[in-house]
């Protein structure tokens, strides 16, 4: 976790329980054990600012904002304990047409799955297959 990225709602960075670990370990511990014996729990600490931040000078759709969370550090640390924790058990989990978040698959792959399906609409003359070709490229610029 860096170290000095913007804090959340408590204004605590990643330094601090990096700096103070010796001290702030058992307590960190208790909250996870805390957490992880009442789920319920984890709403005190879920408070998320979430911001847009511009991507250009001059901002004229909402397309134009990059939109950022900013995390309780704790919450950060329980969250990436559990993600850490499940990670063996994912490409169980995950379905295997899903490129994402599983370590040897690539985002990429769906890139170019688009692509060949794009080249095969192309590739016919009815117009609903020509309409289809334009929503998807559309729906690839808007993201």
């Amino acid at each position: 976790m860096n170290s000095y990225k913007a804090p959340g709602s408590d204004g605590i960075q990643a330094h601090f329980f990096k700096y103070g670990w010796e001290v702030i370990q058992s307590h960190l511990l208790e909250f996870t054990n805390y957490i992880l014996s009442n789920p319920d729990a984890i709403t005190k600490v879920n408070h998320t600012f979430l911001s847009l931040i511009s991507k250009k000078e001059a901002v004229e759709k909402i397309t134009n904002f990059r939109p950022i969370s900013l995390w309780n550090t704790s919450y950060k640390i329980f969250s990436m304990l559990i993600v850490n924790r499940i990670k063996p058990y994912l490409r169980e989990c995950i379905s295997p047409s899903q490129s994402s978040f599983v370590p040897g698959r690539n985002i990429v792959d769906n890139i170019i799955l688009v692509m060949e399906i794009a080249h095969s609409i192309a590739k016919s003359c009815t117009k609903i297959k020509q309409c289809l070709l334009r929503l998807i490229f559309k729906k690839l610029m808007i993201a």
